[in-house]
C-alpha cells in the first residue's frame, strides 16, 4: 500500500546573541521517503534588521534508520549586513529521535525572533 502524506507545522522562536534552537519538529515513521522544505524568517527586535530562508532536503527512514538523502539546497535573502549574514537555519533529522527540524542560529548582541513555515511530503511503501 502506498500512500502520499503533507505535513504542515508553523513555529516561533526567539534566540539571544548566537544561540542556536530548534523548532518545528515531524517525527518519520519508518519505510517513507520525503521532501521537507522550510521557509524561515527572522526579525531582529531591536534594530528591525531581517532575513529569510527557503531551505529544501530529502530524507528516508528504511529499516529503522533515518538520514539524508544528497544535499540541502538552501537560498538565503539579506541585504549584505554583516550581523544578519551571520544568522543561520537549516532542516536537520536525529536517527536517535526519528525527527527532522529546523534549527535557528542567530548572532552576537542580537534578539531575533525567528518564524519556520515547514512542509513534509512523505511517501510510504
Amino acid at each position: 500500500m502506498t500512500t502520499k502524506l503533507l505535513s504542515r507545522q508553523t513555529d516561533t522562536v526567539t534566540t539571544v546573541n548566537a544561540q542556536s534552537k530548534d523548532i518545528a519538529f515531524f517525527t518519520v515513521i519508518d519505510n517513507t521517503v520525503m521532501h521537507a522544505q522550510a521557509r524561515v524568517m527572522a526579525i531582529d527586535l531591536v534594530t528591525g534588521k531581517g532575513k529569510a530562508f527557503n531551505i529544501q532536503g530529502a530524507f528516508k527512514r528504511y529499516n529503522g534508520a533515518l538520514e539524508i538523502i544528497g544535499s540541502r539546497i538552501e537560498s538565503e535573502f539579506e541585504s549584505g549586513d554583516p550581523v544578519t549574514g551571520a544568522w543561520d537555519a537549516t532542516i536537520n533529522h536525529d536517527d536517535v529521535t526519528k525527527r527532522l527540524f529546523v534549527t535557528v542560529t542567530g548572532a552576537l548582541n542580537s534578539t531575533v525572533e525567528w518564524m519556520a513555515d515547514f512542509e513534509v511530503d512523505l511517501y510510504e511503501a
